[in-house]
């Protein structure tokens, strides 16, 4: 009898401070109706209210966390699938506030204007963007093909004295690649995937058997191993992540999607094939590698799939949807939580590699071999050399000082050369 009261107690106490946090609340929207009215009526300017309602939600949504946004009908939140909408022609990230070029695209208008990697993005038409996140500055840049956009941009090797300078660039459209690829020394497949859209994972399935059908047409050998380079992928459609996860496991779990508000849980499991057949996988990561990204490299790291090599992740574990607001734009809301295969949420910490290496400073020349034995004039022949063929092991010169992916070639030619040895004692 007791217990009955007891929980009879807890209800009502319950249904109490609901009833009470409800009518707190409208007396707070109340509050705020009562505010605008008096704003509109007694400011010492004239007020535009639409401009009003527009501040009101976007610091509604962005006090949520750094994801949500809101976009006015102006600003057209539909604008970066539409064909009419162009950009400038680089990649950027966004740390400690800072907006950085990592990329020129070769040919764009950014090109044209003598942007560089490195370069700082301060503002965007007078938009100061330390304010907003990477997705909401990226906006900002894009726009209607033909129009201009005012880049402040300090300069990688300015002066820090000297002011930032005012660039000017007319938009245009720009190709969007989401992967390309090229086939390193010793049978080693390269694919980088810049960004996760509708035909993302279809081709990346293509450039998969392209390389594949390339190496065994070159040497008549198997594909030694894959890099797979994710840096500065900022991530995209998750469902593109999980097919191409899905397209070199055989079996696991891939990801699993939690909403706690609606206490569910999604889960997405591999279906058998793998179309690399087994060929080691090491997987570039950065600090700009996020969001649909991170859930690929932690699918395949976790079920031991491939090894990451790099720097930690950018730590977005969070899923987001669009929401429209009649004709008053619309909001992007974060919804849900990913998760690896283990359980493990990589939100805030990132994804940690398991061979860290730093990017670093390098700059690669072909070395001489001076003081060798074949630098002597009177050296002796080597009576088998025209036994095997040398050329293939010689060191890869990579054009730009990449040191990650240096280590990575060099790792994954340790796979092969140990795993050669090993069926030969056999």
């Amino acid at each position: 009898m007791n217990k009955f009261f007891i929980l009879f107690f807890i209800v009502c106490w319950q249904q109490t401070s609901l009833a009470q946090e409800r009518q707190e609340t409208y007396q707070k929207l109340a509050a705020f109706n009562q505010a605008f009215d008096l704003i509109l009526q007694h400011y010492a300017e004239p007020v535009n209210p639409q401009q009003l309602i527009d501040a009101a939600i976007r610091e509604m949504v962005s006090a949520l966390d750094a994801h949500s946004s809101y976009f006015s009908a102006s600003e057209n939140l539909e604008q970066a699938d539409k064909n009419d909408v162009g950009g400038i022609g680089i990649i950027t990230t966004k740390e400690n506030d800072v907006l950085e070029i990592v990329d020129v695209i070769e040919g764009t208008p950014a090109f044209q204007a003598n942007l560089k990697v490195g370069d700082q993005i301060l503002a965007v038409n007078d938009h100061q963007l330390n304010e907003f996140n990477l997705d909401t500055a990226g906006r900002y840049i894009r726009g209607p093909i033909g129009t201009r956009v005012v880049l402040v941009v300090k300069r990688l090797d300015q002066l820090p004295f000297h002011p930032p300078s005012r660039i000017t660039i007319v938009r245009q459209k720009i190709p969007l690649k989401t992967s390309y690829s090229r086939i390193l020394g010793d049978n080693i497949g390269y694919i980088a995937i810049t960004t996760f859209t509708g035909s993302t994972s279809k081709a990346v399935y293509q450039e998969f058997q392209k390389q594949i059908a390339k190496i065994n047409q070159l040497s008549g050998s198997r594909m030694q191993g894959l890099i797979l380079d994710l840096r500065n992928n900022l991530g995209g459609w998750i469902e593109e992540a999980i097919y191409i996860a899905d397209a070199v496991l055989e079996q696991g779990e891939i990801v699993s999607i939690e909403s706690p508000n609606k206490n569910h849980i999604e889960r997405y499991q591999a279906k058998p094939g793998d179309v690399l057949h087994g060929v080691p996988i090491i997987i570039l990561v950065n600090h700009s590698t996020a969001s649909s990204a991170e859930i690929l490299t932690a699918a395949l790291q976790e079920n031991k799939r491939a090894i990451v090599l790099g720097t930690r992740t950018y730590g977005k574990a969070t899923v987001w949807r669009e929401f429209g607001l009649n004709s008053y734009g619309a909001i992007r809301l974060t919804t849900e939580f990913a998760y690896g295969p283990s359980g493990r949420s990589w939100q805030r910490n990132g994804i940690i590699p398991d061979i860290t290496i730093e990017q670093g400073i390098l700059r690669i020349t072909p070395s001489t071999r001076e003081d060798t034995e074949e630098t002597y004039k009177n050296n002796l022949d080597n009576p088998f050399s025209n036994d095997q063929d040398y050329s293939h092991h010689q060191l890869l010169y990579l054009p730009k000082a990449d040191m990650q992916l240096r280590e990575a070639i060099l790792l994954m030619r340790g796979f092969y050369y140990l795993r050669d040895s090993t069926i030969n004692k056999k």
